[in-house]
């Protein structure tokens, strides 16, 4: 008999990964803070870099919380959960290399990217748009699979790693969702902002 849904509905899932990230962040804020106020005293970049090439495969993957190393197949689960398993795991693969696995990294370099676009003459929001969109679709197949492999016994591993992947997808969707607002409305104002650190990617 499987074990009874802690969620029923995408939006309870949506709901409590949400409240865990806010709760993450509201217990380390002061750290956080603390540790860019004093990179920024001794005068080094406190902004999220990607330097893949400098960094062993090994190295990287450790950082994204494992999201390329699903454990094998349990023994006993359903074809159809098997299905799922290797679904969640494609599109885990697809999704960390798309961030380069770091959703604040990737709104950094997205923002970087519009930025850029806007000051040479082009108010390019499908920039934002299609990156945006591509997430939310692969966020939408995790969350089918987590709702399928839930369902079934012996597969917590494979639950866990699914649902960290999620999370992930929908930390980068609320950023470049932040980015796209401001760039809809005040692509002026937005650069000040940036400037004084009030976007929640640049406080990670």
């Amino acid at each position: 008999m499987p074990r009874p849904r802690i969620y029923h509905t995408k939006a309870d899932r949506c709901a409590a990964n949400h409240a865990k990230s806010a709760c993450h962040y509201a217990k380390n804020k002061a750290n956080i803070l603390a540790k860019r106020c004093d990179l920024r005293a001794h005068g080094e970049d406190v902004r999220p870099q990607s330097h893949p090439e400098e960094n062993p495969p090994a190295i990287v993957e450790s950082r994204s919380f494992q999201l390329t190393q699903l454990s094998r197949l349990r023994e006993g689960a359903s074809h159809d959960t098997q299905t799922f398993i290797r679904l969640g795991h494609r599109t885990t693969r697809k999704l960390a290399r798309f961030i380069n696995y770091s959703p604040s990294a990737f709104a950094q370099s997205t923002y970087t990217k519009y930025i850029k676009a806007y000051t040479s003459g082009t108010n390019d929001i499908a920039l934002i748009e299609t990156l945006l969109e591509q997430l939310v679709k692969w966020k939408k197949h995790l969350d089918k699979c987590g709702e399928e492999v839930l369902q079934e016994r012996g597969v917590g591993r494979e639950l866990q790693t699914i649902n960290s992947a999620c999370g992930l997808a929908g930390e980068a969707i609320e950023y470049l969702q932040e980015i796209l607002g401001d760039a809809m409305s005040n692509p002026i104002a937005m650069q000040a902002w940036y400037k004084r650190w009030m976007y929640a990617f640049q406080l990670v």
